[in-house]
């Protein structure tokens, strides 16, 4: 609430100033006045003069540019933020408790206390992701628990108070830190004590595997206040039963650790489920299935690494290609005709040449090579460096993206910068956060660049450049899709250092290892063009969770159509429904889709062109269910407290709520404001100035004065 009149009224002339101009001006008009043609009443002169005074005031204080200042003091409402938890935890309903309205009264009473308080009040929702001002989603509960970004809001925000409430059960993100000077009360919802519960708290297994090869995972069972009971664990693919077993729980509260083996033999996402069925009381039923995906692939990648010399590009290119599930790394390194590996080029999938080949390969082995990619099709990724000799890679010239290149008499450096538009192309996005991939093209360190590249094929897409004088050195370019022999040409050196000076920045540092699996799984597709090509971004996703899709259209000569329309049809179960496609400046159809329930759903694309069908595709992604939400559900009371606590807040319960009132912080703050106002851009001064020299000519006239 701001007072009506100011405390303090300044202006930026001095005020001796202001009277001199006043006398002037009276003085000048009394001059002018004294005596008039035809002789005026002294009541008209007196008149005329002040008209005059005004009008020679304002015009002189206007070539001094007038300021007003104005100060004021305002009081403001102290502002609380509110941080309701909807993420799937608080959506339990059992025998014993109903979290959901749990969470209605909680929101209700402290609604009432807010509002008696005349604070300010901001209502946040959060599960994975913050929602503001959503009240319909206390009807659906969905997501992991990430407490992380509820405080990066207050910090952005910066209210008085916080209240959030909340169980408590943290299942996403790291352990939050305040840092903030707000005070944060919590408020626990959920069962305190515990009760009679069998649960899976954890399963490990790989999230890819290979066809009708024996695997094995281990699932870890554990029990709370319970009576000595025999338990069934099954594992399910779909309906069929692949392993189960009996355990037997003797003790009030136990952990155990189980195994099965079992083979997969359909190609693609399977969704698997574990079952814990017992016949004691349970009083959590949600927590006795756990849900999980494994990719099933038909065999490893076998992945060539070519190197001229043992440098640390060859080293941390080996690094990360290793710790990939499903790539078999064959190392190939040459020093002066010393082999230090050698195994048949003709199995491999992938080759990548690291400064290879370089001025000691021997000319046979080259030979060997360009025949098998020729008759095989293998893809070929290049990185020119120091190491790399130009006549003898000139012997691949047909399987890469470049006709010819030159060598630079001195190395030049630079930043990395997408070329055009293509920060969009998949294999430069690293991360699902834009902001953290965004981050990570920023923070790449330089390139030294050994090459230029000078006459690229008609069909190569460049992705990165570097800048130079007078133009530009591509660094990243691709073949076209539907060449024979996919490739990838990578100019530059020191791509190692991406993954070595940015390893401790946590966000960011599995950037480089994302990019070259991005290289190695593009270079890897097999696929035959179509008119109609979809992508989504996952496969399997929680409920809650965004589905990214992209859609392109290609013309018979597989080049992108850029004035079609993309049909999406989404099946899940017994619904249908259609999704909007918007189209980009680049030919990519861009959409999304945010599923709500567990289950498999289909997403058909169809292209149209001048009304015609010209093609279809469709991609399969299983949501499955938040199985870590329901691990372990009692209220977390220690950390309520602790982030309360810490803060100098309290935490409170659901029947100590009310007191919440009396430790509220309620006088408003009282904040001092000050106001300018240049007067030379007020409408109403020069208004002033129009009416007084109109009403001074209007009474001359008048008088037949001249």
């Amino acid at each position: 609430m701001q007072n009506i009149f100011p405390e303090i009224i300044r202006i930026n002339i001095p005020f001796i100033f202001i009277l001199i101009i006043i006398f002037v001006s009276a003085g000048l008009s009394y001059f002018l006045y004294r005596q008039t043609n035809p002789e005026s009443r002294s009541r008209l002169k007196y008149t005329l003069a002040i008209f005059r005074i005004i009008t020679l005031v304002c015009l002189i204080l206007l070539f001094f540019n007038p300021k007003l200042f104005f100060s004021y003091t305002e009081q403001v409402p102290r502002n609380v933020s509110v941080f309701t938890d909807i993420s799937s935890s608080m959506g339990l309903i059992t025998e014993s408790e109903n979290r959901p309205d749990s969470i209605r009264i909680a929101s209700e009473s402290l609604g009432r206390i807010l509002n008696d308080q005349n604070l300010a009040v901001n209502n946040y929702y959060f599960s994975q992701e913050i929602y503001q001002d959503s009240p319909d989603s206390l009807n659906n509960y969905q997501g992991l628990t990430n407490y992380n970004n509820v405080f990066k809001i207050i910090a952005e925000q910066k209210p008085d108070q916080v209240v959030i409430i909340s169980d408590g059960i943290r299942t996403d993100g790291p352990y939050p830190q305040s840092g903030n000077d707000a005070v944060v009360f919590s408020i626990g919802i959920g069962k305190t004590k515990p009760e009679p519960d069998f649960f899976i708290q954890d399963v490990d297994y790989k999230p890819v595997v290979y066809q009708g090869k024996e695997q094995q995972i281990s699932v870890k069972i554990a029990n709370t206040n319970t009576q000595p009971a025999d338990a069934r664990l099954i594992l399910f693919s779909g309906q069929k039963v692949l392993a189960s077993k009996t355990l037997k729980f003797e003790q009030e509260n136990s952990e155990q650790e189980i195994s099965f083996n079992y083979k997969l033999n359909t190609v693609g996402v399977n969704k698997l489920t574990l079952k814990l069925n017992s016949e004691q009381y349970d009083q959590n039923s949600k927590n006795n299935s756990y849900v999980y995906t494994q990719e099933v692939v038909k065999n490893k990648l076998r992945v060539g690494l070519f190197s001229a010399f043992p440098d640390y590009e060859h080293k941390f290119l080996n690094f990360v290609l290793q710790q990939s599930e499903n790539i078999e790394v064959y190392s190939y390194l040459n020093i002066k005709n010393k082999i230090k590996e050698n195994f048949s080029v003709d199995s491999l999938d992938i080759m990548i040449f690291n400064g290879f080949p370089g001025r000691f390969t021997d000319q046979q082995f080259l030979n060997r090579i360009s025949s098998s990619i020729r008759q095989n099709g293998q893809s070929l990724i290049v990185l020119l460096n120091e190491y790399t000799n130009k006549q003898k890679l000139m012997i691949f010239k047909d399987y890469i993206p470049v006709q010819d290149i030159t060598e630079k008499g001195m190395a030049s450096n630079g930043q990395p910068l997408f070329s055009q538009k293509h920060d969009l192309n998949p294999i430069l996005r690293l991360f699902e956060n834009d902001k953290n991939n965004q981050q990570f093209w920023d923070a790449v360190p330089p390139i030294s660049i050994y090459f230029s590249l000078d006459r690229l094929k008609n069909d190569a897409d460049v992705l990165l450049h570097v800048p130079v004088p007078g133009g530009i050195d591509p660094i990243l370019a691709l073949s076209s899709e539907k060449s024979a022999n996919k490739s990838i040409l990578l100019n530059g050196s020191g791509f190692w250092r991406w993954h070595f000076l940015l390893s401790d920045q946590n966000e960011i540092k599995e950037g480089y290892k994302k990019l070259i699996q991005n290289f190695v799984r593009w270079a890897s597709g097999k696929r035959k063009y179509k008119p109609v090509i979809l992508e989504v971004t996952r496969n399997t996703v929680n409920p809650g969770h965004e589905i990214t899709l992209e859609g392109m259209l290609y013309d018979a000569q597989n080049e992108i159509i850029k004035n079609g329309q993309m049909l999406m049809n989404a099946i899940s179960g017994s619904q249908q429904f259609t999704l909007d496609m918007s189209l980009d400046s680049n030919g990519i159809f861009h959409g999304s889709y945010r599923p709500s329930a567990e289950g498999t759903i289909i997403f058909n694309a169809t292209g149209m062109l001048e009304n015609k069908e010209i093609g279809n595709d469709k991609k399969t992604v299983e949501v499955v269910p938040y199985d870590r939400e329901f691990i372990r559900t009692l209220q977390d009371t220690v950390f309520l407290k602790k982030i309360a606590h810490q803060t100098g807040g309290k935490y409170y319960s659901l029947k100590t709520l009310d007191q919440i009132a009396a430790e509220l912080e309620t006088q408003p703050r009282i904040n001092a404001v000050s106001e300018e106002f240049d007067l030379r851009y007020k409408s109403w001064l020069l208004f002033l100035i129009i009416v007084v020299i109109a009403f001074e000519w209007i009474l001359r006239k008048k008088n037949n004065l001249v």
